[in-house]
């Protein structure tokens, strides 16, 4: 009879958010154990290892950029998962301090504003 073979399960890939590494950075900082850190996130330890190394480049990402500015269709906040930036970063900059200040007067702007905005300060 031959041997039965194993079954093996694949462990779910979990990505984080940026506020969650963010989180996980702070929890570091406060002297959190990074076992209790995996055990809460459901991530590795090298993964843990790699945020907290990029943790300079994670606070930058957050001051320079809105993290939460990518909105849904229905006007909840999604969150960004991954720190990618533009090919022309002094346009990213003029469009994103043009939202900032449209979002804090009180307007409401939409995907295709935001596209006329850079068309128009490009």
């Amino acid at each position: 009879m031959p041997p039965k073979p194993k079954i093996t399960t694949k462990k779910k890939r979990v990505t984080l958010c940026v506020q969650q590494k963010l989180e996980v950075v702070r929890k570091l900082e406060k002297g959190i154990s990074v076992v209790r850190i995996t055990e809460e996130y459901g991530i590795s330890k090298q993964s843990v290892s790699d945020i907290k190394k990029a943790k300079d480049k994670l606070k930058h990402y957050s001051a320079s950029f809105c993290v939460d500015a990518v909105s849904s269709k229905s006007g909840k906040v999604k969150p960004r998962k991954y720190m990618r930036t533009g090919s022309n970063s002094q346009l990213d900059s003029a469009v994103m301090k043009w939202f900032v200040q449209m979002k804090s007067n009180g307007h409401l702007v939409r995907g295709v504003e935001i596209l006329a905005a850079a068309k128009k300060l490009a």
